[in-house]
This record gives C-alpha cells, sequence and structure tokens, in this order.
C-alpha cells in the first residue's frame, strides 16, 4: 500500500515480509487494489464469504 517492500528492517528471518525480496510490482498492485477500493468499494476480486472462502493472493 505505501510501496516500501523494499525497505531492510521488512525482511529478514523473524522479519513481517521474510528474508527473500518482495516480487516485482507486488506494490504496485497492493496500491492498485486500496485505490480501487477506496474508489468503488471493490478491490477487483471477489469477497470472501463462508461458503467460498478463498483469498487473493497478490504476491505470487
Amino acid at each position: 500500500m505505501f510501496d516500501i517492500a523494499d525497505k531492510p528492517w521488512l525482511h529478514g528471518d523473524t522479519c513481517l515480509l521474510g528474508p527473500d525480496p518482495a516480487p516485482p510490482g507486488l506494490a504496485a498492485r497492493v496500491h492498485g487494489a486500496w485505490v480501487a477500493f477506496a474508489d468503488t468499494g471493490n478491490p477487483g476480486w471477489d469477497p470472501y464469504a463462508p461458503q467460498r472462502p478463498a483469498v487473493e493472493i497478490l504476491g505470487a
């Protein structure tokens, strides 16, 4: 959301994003989803539902 996935303090064995660098374009995809959600209420994927408990994986 804030395009800071490259910051060293977010990486490492015990850090939020793990030891590997963020996938290319991840920050842009997350930012785009937040902007779409703020603008339309839809981040670009189906909403969570108990009968269909799927999630969107943005880093893949």
